[in-house]
């Protein structure tokens, strides 16, 4: 699990930028703003293979987090905002988003959800940033 997973990885990862083809980078499915990957691509601290307990940790936060009695112990009044890319294959292009508000309301929680078209999966740092910003700001605003 503490070791590097390139199978995982390219099961994953890989699997995301293939919507994108032809691809100018390994990570053009996180913005639409070729500067921002070109940052990503050349920071260090991005893009490497991920160890097998990563993988294994999200499925188990998942898998917790979605599980129906613990949704039944989130505060109802606590107002909840998902934010998705119509273009993020990792919320498979904004479904999960959708899905996600559908689940909470269904459960009695305060959520919404935006999808925003064309976008991919790093919202601040894709070309609308300054709409997705603001619509952040504004939930905060409102909720407080």
């Amino acid at each position: 699990g503490k070791t590097p997973s390139k199978f995982l990885d390219s099961q994953v990862f890989c699997l995301f930028n293939k919507q994108f083809r032809p691809n100018r980078t390994a990570f053009d499915w996180i913005s639409r703003d070729e500067a921002e990957v070109d940052k990503y691509v050349a920071d260090d601290n991005c893009g490497f293979v991920c160890t097998g307990s990563l993988f294994t940790d999200i499925a188990r936060l998942l898998l917790v987090t979605l599980r129906r009695s613990n949704i039944a112990k989130m505060p109802k009044a606590v107002p909840i905002f998902i934010v998705s890319g119509g273009q993020d294959p990792c919320g498979m292009n904004g479904r999960t988003a959708v899905w996600l508000e559908a689940k909470y309301r269904a459960a009695g929680l305060n959520a919404k959800a935006r999808v925003y078209e064309n976008a991919r999966h790093e919202l601040l740092n894709e070309t609308n940033r300054d709409e997705v910003t603001a619509d952040i700001l504004a939930f905060i605003n409102s909720a407080l």
